[in-house]
C-alpha cells in the first residue's frame, strides 16, 4: 500500500512480534506521507484490538512515533482495558501449571534473551506468599526488627488478600507452583536471560530487609544458578542495568569501595553470605559488634515505648 510523503517503511507486526511475541496480524505497511495516517492508525488499532492482551511496552512506544494524539489517546484506552483484564483475571498458580506451555515458555525465553529484557522474580515473596497459611514465623528472630505497622496492619491486610487469592489452589498445587517457578527462572537463565536481585520490600508479608536479600540469593542456587551467578544478581547485574559498571558491581581500584567482609567463602556455600564479618561503607569500616549495635538500635526503633 504504497501512499506518498512520509520517507519511512513502517512495520507494526514486526515491532510487536519482535518485542512483545505478538503474534503478526498486519500486514506490511510502507508509509510514505501524512495521508497515511488515517489508513495506519485505523489498521493499529484493529491490530491491537485484536490482540490487545499483549499491547502495552516497548513494541507500543516504538508504534506511538507514527501516530496523531488522538489515535494514542485510543491506543492507550485499549491497552488500559488490555492490561486490567490481565492484572485482574483468574490468574491462580493451578491455571498456570494447567495452561503452561513449553514451547510457548522457550520461544519467549529466546525473545528475552535477544533483547536482554532484565528479569527480578521477587522468588523469597513468592514462595512466602504461596505458603502464608502454613508458614509460622512468630519464633522468627528477625520479626523483631519488623516495625508494629508492619506486623498490624500491612501484613495483615496483603495476608488476607492473598489467602482469599488462594481461590481452589490447594496447598500441594502451591507447592508444585513454586518449584515450576524454579523452573523456568533456570530455564530462563540457560537462555541467557538477566537476572536481577530483588524482594519487594517492605510490602512483602514476611520479608525482612536486608535478610531476605540473602534468601532470595538462595532460592537463584536452588534454581540452578551457580552461586556466583547468584552473588552476580545483587552486584555487577544491578550495575550493568543501571549503567554504572564503571563505578559499581565488582572489587577493583577506582570504583566505589562499598563492601562486604565474610567469614566464609560463599561461592563454596551461598548461605554463607549471612557470615558477616564487617561492612565498609561510604568510607568507614564497620566491625561485627558495631553492626550488632545498629541492630539493637533497629529493634528499639521498631517498637518504641509509649
Amino acid at each position: 500500500m504504497p501512499l506518498s510523503g512520509l520517507n519511512t517503511t513502517w512495520r507494526p507486526e514486526e515491532a510487536l512480534t519482535e518485542t512483545l511475541g505478538v503474534m503478526p496480524g498486519l500486514e506490511t505497511v510502507v508509509a510514505e506521507g501524512p495521508a497515511a495516517k488515517a489508513v495506519l492508525n485505523e489498521q493499529v488499532l484493529a491490530f491491537l484490538k485484536k490482540n490487545c492482551r499483549h499491547c502495552w511496552g516497548k513494541g507500543l512506544l516504538r508504534v506511538w512515533v507514527y501516530l496523531d494524539e488522538d489515535t494514542q489517546v485510543r491506543q492507550q484506552r485499549i491497552c488500559r482495558c488490555a492490561r486490567d483484564r490481565f492484572l485482574k483475571a483468574n490468574k491462580t498458580e493451578g491455571r498456570f501449571l494447567a495452561t503452561f506451555d513449553p514451547v510457548r515458555a522457550a520461544s519467549l525465553a529466546e525473545m528475552l534473551a535477544k533483547n536482554q529484557t532484565w528479569q527480578c522474580p521477587t522468588l523469597v515473596w513468592e514462595r512466602g506468599g504461596n505458603l502464608i497459611d502454613v508458614s509460622d514465623f512468630s519464633k522468627d528472630t528477625r520479626v523483631k526488627y519488623v516495625p508494629a505497622s508492619w506486623k498490624n496492619k500491612t501484613w495483615k491486610r496483603f495476608t488476607e488478600e492473598i489467602t482469599q487469592g488462594y481461590g481452589t489452589d490447594d496447598l500441594a498445587t502451591r507447592k508444585k507452583f513454586i518449584e515450576k517457578e524454579l523452573e523456568v527462572v533456570g530455564n530462563l537463565h540457560k537462555a541467557g536471560v538477566p537476572f536481577l536481585a530483588g524482594t519487594d520490600t517492605p510490602a512483602g508479608v514476611h520479608i525482612f530487609p536486608g535478610y531476605s536479600l540473602h534468601e532470595e540469593l538462595q532460592r537463584f542456587v536452588a534454581a540452578g544458578f551457580s552461586p556466583l551467578e547468584a552473588l552476580q544478581t545483587a552486584t555487577i547485574n544491578p550495575a550493568r542495568f543501571f549503567g554504572m559498571e564503571e563505578q559499581s558491581g565488582s572489587v577493583e581500584k577506582g570504583k566505589l569501595a562499598d563492601l562486604v567482609l565474610l567469614s566464609a567463602n560463599p561461592l563454596e556455600d551461598i548461605t554463607n553470605t549471612q557470615k558477616i564479618a564487617g561492612v565498609i561503607a561510604n568510607g568507614r569500616y564497620l566491625r561485627r559488634a558495631e553492626l550488632d549495635k545498629m541492630l539493637g538500635r533497629v529493634e528499639t526503633a521498631a517498637h518504641p515505648q509509649p
